[in-house]
């Protein structure tokens, strides 16, 4: 018998929430339902939000945080959108980043702003796909560093060579800060 996959498992998980979004107002236009709004991205469960109101929003964190520690994938993905229906600050974002500030204060989870209204809430750091780990890619400060060599070479050689020692210093500097796992840190109370 195949295991069940951590989309299914919030398929399943939410199902109730589905049944509630059918009394929304807007459900006939736009229904929440766990197919259309619950799927896997590059291993990761993605939640959209979307056409939920925020008491329903509030039950889809409370669900998944109980499930969230047994996630293979090692996170999930909110879409919140940003907030364009909402008057004044984006209402579904505000409750989502709410909850995870309180989870990472109690848990030691991580939050990701991945853009465009998305946010990644972080429970296990090994076993979240590389692309969405908190670590610069080594290209970053590569460029940078080729970039501050083109600019000495461009200026006179007693401006040029100490530039480069600093740029150096801090490319080096930012490299290894961003090579540091998130979990080898610990929560101060």
């Amino acid at each position: 018998m195949r295991a069940e996959t951590d989309t299914e498992t919030v398929q399943t998980a939410l199902q109730s929430v589905a049944t509630s979004a059918q009394d929304l107002p807007w459900a006939e236009e736009r229904p929440w339902n766990v197919v259309s709004h619950v799927h896997e991205e590059n291993g990761v469960v993605v939640i959209d939000l979307h056409d939920l109101n925020a008491n329903l929003s509030k039950k889809v964190l409370a669900i998944i945080t109980e499930l969230a520690p047994d996630f293979h994938g090692g996170g999930v993905i909110f879409i919140t959108g940003r907030g364009r229906h909402s008057v004044g600050l984006p209402v579904l974002r505000r409750i989502v980043l709410g909850t995870l500030v309180r989870l990472e204060r109690e848990q030691g989870w991580r939050q990701r702003d991945l853009g465009a209204g998305r946010v990644l809430m972080v429970v296990n750091e090994d076993r979240i796909p590389a692309r969405y780990r908190g670590h610069m890619p080594l290209w970053i400060p590569g460029f940078f560093l080729v970039f501050a060599v083109a600019l000495v070479w461009a200026l006179p050689l007693e401006v040029g060579l100490p530039l480069l020692l600093v740029v150096a210093w801090f490319a080096v500097g930012v490299w290894r800060a961003s090579r540091r796992s998130p979990s080898n840190f610990t929560m101060e109370e």
